[in-house]
């Protein structure tokens, strides 16, 4: 069976069930309890105060127009000339959380060089995210993938409500120190 750290994912779950709650209820743009909240949970170093005005602005328009992740971040690459994966997919999950949450601890499970992959044009980012996407999709039938969801929820009940996407997430996150860095490889290693 896939392992993770219970204390890790406990220490997590109530700030992103308080995000989930609260990004639905109010203007992101200018509530700055939760920009601070978003921003410790998903541990946003803005880069200058415009950079994370744009976040925060792009947010909400992307939250009021249902944005999927290719537009969102090829808005904010045309706004601030950058390529945001990981702050963009947070986003997006946040917005609809059937879409995965990619960060470098992701990138490594689903078997991409994290240092590589957040680099360069939206067209390589878009690329990788939707191949994460796939690989989900893929796995989130496997028996070793139904059986870790399953110890999660018994050992998270008060959680169950959260998405198998974020829960893989937080599963992947809590045992990022892992030698087995894909998805694939805890199948074969589970064989």
């Amino acid at each position: 069976m896939i392992e993770y750290n219970k204390e890790r994912i406990m220490s997590g779950l109530s700030d992103y069930e308080k995000i989930m709650e609260l990004a639905q209820k109010i203007d992101v743009s200018v509530d700055i309890e939760f920009q601070k909240l978003f921003n410790k949970y998903y541990q946003v170093n803005p880069k200058s105060k415009e950079w994370l005005s744009n976040f925060y602005k792009l947010f909400q328009k992307a939250k009021a127009n249902n944005y999927d992740f290719e537009t969102v971040l090829n808005m904010f690459y045309k706004k601030m000339k950058r390529v945001e994966l990981s702050f963009c997919s947070k986003m997006i999950h946040t917005i609809n959380p059937k879409n995965p949450v990619v960060d470098q601890y992701i990138l490594w499970k689903m078997g991409f060089n994290p240092k590589e992959s957040l680099r360069g044009k939206p067209e390589r980012a878009i690329i990788i995210y939707n191949d994460i996407c796939k690989q989900y999709d893929t796995h989130m039938s496997d028996e070793a993938v139904v059986d870790v969801l399953k110890k999660f929820d018994n050992d998270f009940s008060d959680y169950t409500a959260i998405e198998n996407i974020k829960k893989l997430d937080f599963i992947f996150w809590s045992d990022r120190e892992s030698r087995i860095h894909s998805v694939f490889e805890y199948e074969k290693a589970l064989q």
